[in-house]
């Protein structure tokens, strides 16, 4: 069979939060299940990985306190002009991607969004940490409107056909995607809402995140490679045993990678 080592799979974490919408809050509000426990759950993550490892942002400020050097400072100091901070980040960070770099309330602090992550920079390119701004007279986080929509950019890139999709018969009112793992237990308490969801016009997107080992893998790999995708999914969340196959070219892989780069430290990881 196609047993792979789910170790050997990436590692890069950030912190993460999941929002959802009216919508979804009315069918949490309708079930006792959701209303007492998935809330919690979504942000805090179940089922979660047994260790925590350095973020990719962590590894990027530790590295930016090492190796700033002498030189860089004067051409920055009391300098606000973008394309040298960005000069000088690909300088200082050549293997991190960078997506956008822009002023911040903040005289001499820039936000900068790598992926799904954002971070912040000095003006003079020295300084740089990870942690949420707020604008406490309008109760405004700042940090997490940039990173929803990072996370939407993101997820954008993950085709649908990689996906277990349900899909309401009706009209389709709001869409979730959700990172689950077959052997978590809130993720199929909360697969068993699942209609009350399709009800209230909620599509729900499932990406593989085998955080409980090779079973969970075995497991994610048969539903994908059963005829019916869909009717595998319900029968393992509902505890029962699916036929055991392998094929080629799942997405398991590229969903846990996905996982990581987010920052999802459990399941179910819900996101909008």
């Amino acid at each position: 069979g196609d047993h792979r080592d789910l170790h050997s799979f990436p590692t890069r974490r950030s912190p993460i939060l999941q929002n959802v919408g009216e919508n979804i809050m009315s069918v949490w509000k309708k079930s006792s299940f959701l209303a007492a426990n998935l809330f919690a759950v979504a942000l805090i993550a179940g089922c979660s990985e047994s260790e925590a490892e350095p973020s990719k942002a962590s590894a990027v400020i530790n590295e930016a306190a090492a190796s700033t050097s002498e030189a860089v400072k004067p051409a920055l100091d009391n300098r606000e002009d973008m394309s040298l901070l960005r000069q000088e980040f690909h300088k200082l960070y050549p293997n991190v991607p960078l997506d956008s770099i822009k002023r911040t309330p903040i005289e001499g602090m820039f936000e900068v969004v790598s992926g799904p992550q954002v971070l912040y920079m000095s003006a003079d390119a020295r300084y740089l940490f990870e942690g949420d701004l707020h604008d406490l007279q309008h109760r405004v986080n700042l940090t997490e409107e940039t990173r929803g929509k990072a996370r939407v950019t993101t997820l954008g890139g993950i085709p649908e056909s990689s996906m277990v999709i349900y899909t309401p018969k009706g009209e389709t009112k709001n869409t979730i995607t959700v990172f689950t793992d077959t052997q978590c237990f809130f993720c199929q308490r909360l697969h068993n809402e699942m209609q009350s969801y399709l009800d209230e016009g909620i599509q729900v997107r499932y990406l593989f995140y085998p955080l409980k080992g090779q079973a969970s893998y075995d497991e994610a790999l048969s539903i994908w490679c059963a005829d019916d995708r869909n009717k595998a999914m319900d029968l393992v969340k509902a505890g029962k045993e699916i036929e055991m196959k392998t094929c080629t070219d799942d997405p398991i892989k590229q969903h846990y990678a996905l996982g990581q780069v987010l920052g999802v430290r459990g399941t179910p990881a819900i996101m909008m």
